[in-house]
Formats: structure tokens, C-alpha cells, sequence
């Protein structure tokens, strides 16, 4: 959680993809303890994070992540593997946190980096408003990886989607060419 307010400081104080600045205070940073406040605008977050017990708070409401693999058999992408799915549950309205208390979730939950959960966060929060999904405290994520003709490399693919079925467009897809065997 530190590691992600530091990067969040560093830079000229990082702006978000509607401009704002990200204001980030660092209220507790103990053994097990850490909580940082994100200021965007109107909008401010306190993250708490657990380190004994690996559990994330958004302004006191649990963040939760939930891997399912039951639609591993069911989805056929060519040369696919490694699937996973995960459903995040930020504990409260997207349209009530900042981008940098959803990049927050977005690296606890899937484990990415900052630029991959910096991509998603600022997508959730441009497109919660425009499909109408402000109110939802859900995202979905399908991870997988295919690997090329080579087989030296492989593209691994975060499908991101506001629904729980997994089907139709994601509302973002991110992608990243890794040497296989890494």
C-alpha cells in the first residue's frame, strides 16, 4: 500500500485520465498497518490495508476478490491457458472512489502492476459513467495467456468487463508480451 501511495506521489503528483490530481497522504504506516488517504477532486478515500490477514478497506468497507475457474473448460480461445476469473467487490459505488483507491483494489486483487491497474482504474472510472454502471461495486476480470508460434513468447491478457457473465466486449483489455517461461 505504500508502494502504491509513493507512486502515486512521485511524478509531478499523478493525474488521472479526467485530470485530476491525486493528493495521497500517508495516515498509518505500521508492521501490519497501512492506510493511506487519496484526495481527487471531491472525492477522497481512506485504503487500509492488512498485512497479517491480507485484507484491503475502501473508507471501511471490505474490498473482496473471488476466483472462479469454471468457465476454464467451457471457453474455447485457440491457444489459451492459464485462465482465471476474478470478481472484485471495491465494498462501495464506483462512482464514489478515485482512481487511486481503485488502482489499489485492482493491484490487491489480481496482483498486476501499477500501469496495468492504472490503465484499468482510470477505464473503470471513465466508463462507469458512460454505461451507466456508477453504482456498481463489482468489476470482472478474465486472465489468460496465449502463446505464439514460437513458442518463446506468449501474450498475457487482462479482459476486463462491468458484468459477471464474462461474454460480450470487455469494457478494457489489456495485454503484455512475456518471454515464455517468466
Amino acid at each position: 500500500m505504500i508502494e502504491i501511495a509513493e507512486w502515486f506521489s512521485s511524478d509531478l503528483k499523478t493525474r488521472n485520465a479526467n485530470s485530476i490530481e491525486t493528493e495521497v497522504t500517508i495516515l498509518k504506516n505500521e508492521k501490519d498497518i497501512q492506510e493511506v488517504e487519496f484526495k481527487e477532486g471531491d472525492k477522497v478515500n481512506i485504503v487500509r490495508y492488512s498485512k497479517a490477514s491480507n485484507e484491503l478497506f475502501i473508507d471501511g468497507e471490505q474490498a473482496v476478490c473471488t476466483e472462479y475457474n469454471e468457465f476454464a473448460g467451457s471457453r474455447a480461445l485457440g491457444n489459451a491457458t492459464d485462465h482465471s476469473y476474478k470478481d472484485i467487490s471495491y465494498g462501495q459505488e464506483i462512482g464514489k472512489m478515485t482512481v487511486a483507491a481503485l488502482v489499489s483494489v485492482i493491484i490487491w486483487a489480481l496482483g498486476v502492476t501499477n500501469a496495468v491497474a492504472s490503465f484499468f482504474a482510470n477505464a473503470i472510472a471513465n466508463k462507469a459513467v458512460a454505461y451507466g454502471y456508477i453504482y456498481s461495486k463489482y468489476t470482472y476480470c478474465h486472465m489468460y495467456k496465449k502463446i505464439d508460434s514460437s513458442y518463446q513468447w506468449y501474450m498475457r491478457y487482462w479482459d476486463m468487463y462491468f458484468t459477471s457473465d464474462y461474454s460480450g466486449n470487455p469494457l478494457e483489455t489489456y495485454s503484455q508480451k512475456v518471454m515464455a517461461g517468466n
